[in-house]
C-alpha cells in the first residue's frame, strides 16, 4: 500500500530541467525548489496554440480596428466634399449678386424683366455649375463607400460618420434668399415694371366702361357697356406703346354682353401707380364694336310682310324662341338704309314700318329689309 502511493505521487511530479539538479519537483511548481530554475510545462502543443489564438486574434483585431478607423475618415472626407461644395456655390453666387447690385445701372433696362432675366441667367449659371461639381462630390462618396461593400461593420462606420459631418443646407432657400435680398428688389424696382399681360389686363378692365362709336350702324355713341368680372372673354395684345411713366396698348377683345359676345378694339391707358411698382388701368378708347355673329338662332325668327294704305311696307317679326333675342336688321327709308337693333321677347311680335323704291313694280323683301343677326339677349 506504501509503494502505490509513492508511485501515484512520484507520477505528478516534475523533474528539474538542470543538468547539474534533475530534482523532483511538486507539479503545480513554476520553478525548482532547488536551483530556482523555470520548469517546462509539459503541455507545449496546448501552450503553442494558445499563443497562435492570441496572436491571430491580435492581428485580426489591428486590421479591423485599422479598417474602421479608415471607414470613418473616408466618411469625414466624403461629407467635407459636399459640404465644401455647396458652400462654394453659395459664395460664388453671392459674390456676383453683389457684383451685380454694385454695377447696376437703370438706364440699361427697359422694364423690370430685362432685370429679372439678367438675375436669373447669373442664377441658371452658378446652379449649372453647382450641379456638376455637386455630382462629382456625390460619385466620389459612392466610390468610398463601394470599398466597404463585404464590410457591413465599416460600411455602417462610414455612414456614421458622412451623416455625422454632413451640412444638410436648404441650398433651394440659401439661392433664393440671396435673389430677393432687399438690395437686389431695389433694382429691379428701380427700373419700370414689366408690361401687363392678358390675364391682368382682363382683371383690370373690371368696372371700365366701353363706349359705342359715332356712326356705328349698331353700336352708336348711344351704346355703353359696363365690365364685369366674367365679361372678358378673351383679350389679344396687337401694339404696345412706350411714354415715360405711361403705355398704350392697343388689344382686341371678346366681351360677353348678356347672351351674345361682342368683337371689341381698343386702346388701353396705362400710367404708374403712386407706388412705381405696378401699372395701374386708367382710361380706355373703344374703336370698334361688333357682333360676333353665330347662326344659333338664325331660324328662330318668323317674318311676315304686306303693304299698308300709304304705299309702305309693314314687316312683322316673331320670336319662337323660349328666351328673347336681339335681332340686328336693316331697313329701307326714303333716306336710304338703316340699322336698328330689336329685343324680340318670346312669342312676342314686333312690326317694323319699312319705305320702298319707287320702280320696283314687284318688290321681294331683300328690297327693303335686311337681317344682319339673329343672337340670345
Amino acid at each position: 500500500m506504501w509503494q502505490s502511493k509513492k508511485i501515484t505521487t512520484f507520477a505528478y511530479m516534475k523533474k528539474c530541467p538542470s543538468t547539474d539538479c534533475k530534482v523532483d519537483n511538486p507539479d503545480e511548481a513554476r520553478f525548482c525548489h532547488m536551483c530556482g530554475v523555470r520548469l517546462h510545462n509539459r503541455n507545449f502543443f496546448k501552450w503553442f496554440l494558445g499563443t497562435a489564438v492570441i496572436v491571430i486574434i491580435g492581428v485580426l483585431g489591428y486590421f479591423t480596428f485599422s479598417s474602421c478607423r479608415q471607414a470613418q475618415s473616408d466618411g469625414k472626407i466624403a461629407a467635407e466634399k459636399c459640404n465644401k461644395c455647396r458652400s462654394q456655390f453659395i459664395d460664388d453666387l453671392q459674390t456676383e449678386v453683389n457684383r451685380f447690385v454694385v454695377s447696376f445701372d437703370v438706364e440699361r433696362y427697359k422694364d423690370r424683366i430685362g432685370v429679372k432675366n439678367e438675375l436669373e441667367k447669373i442664377q441658371k449659371n452658378r446652379k449649372n455649375k453647382y450641379d456638376i461639381e455637386y455630382k462629382k462630390a456625390q460619385y466620389n462618396k459612392k466610390e468610398m463607400r463601394h470599398k466597404y461593400v463585404y464590410r457591413p461593420l465599416c460600411r455602417m462606420i462610414f455612414d456614421k460618420s458622412f451623416d455625422e459631418v454632413y451640412e444638410n443646407r436648404d441650398v433651394e432657400h440659401e439661392m433664393q434668399k440671396i435673389i430677393y435680398d432687399e438690395r437686389v428688389q431695389s433694382c429691379i424696382y428701380k427700373s419700370f415694371p414689366e408690361k401687363p399681360n392678358e390675364q391682368q389686363i382682363c382683371n383690370d378692365l373690371v368696372g371700365h366702361k366701353l363706349k359705342g362709336v359715332a356712326g356705328d350702324s349698331f353700336f352708336d355713341d348711344s351704346w355703353r357697356l359696363v365690365i364685369k368680372r366674367g365679361c372678358v372673354e378673351k383679350v389679344n395684345t396687337i401694339t404696345w406703346e412706350d411714354s415715360n411713366e405711361k403705355k398704350k396698348a392697343m388689344v382686341q377683345m371678346i366681351i360677353i354682353e348678356g347672351g351674345h359676345s361682342l368683337s371689341v378694339r381698343a386702346d388701353l391707358i396705362y400710367a404708374l401707380d403712386r407706388s412705381r411698382r405696378n401699372w395701374e388701368l386708367q382710361d380706355v378708347i373703344t374703336h370698334n364694336v361688333s357682333m360676333n355673329k353665330t347662326t344659333t338662332y338664325e331660324d328662330a325668327v318668323d317674318i311676315s310682310w304686306g303693304f299698308g294704305r300709304d304705299g309702305d311696307v309693314n314687316v312683322e317679326m316673331m320670336n319662337r324662341n323660349e328666351s328673347p333675342l336681339l335681332v340686328g336688321v336693316y331697313v329701307w327709308t326714303n333716306e336710304g338704309w338703316e340699322s336698328k337693333k330689336i329685343s324680340l321677347s318670346s312669342d312676342k311680335k314686333e312690326t317694323i314700318r319699312c319705305g320702298i323704291l319707287d320702280d320696283i313694280e314687284a318688290p321681294i323683301l331683300e328690297d327693303f329689309f335686311k337681317i344682319d343677326f339673329v343672337e340670345k339677349l
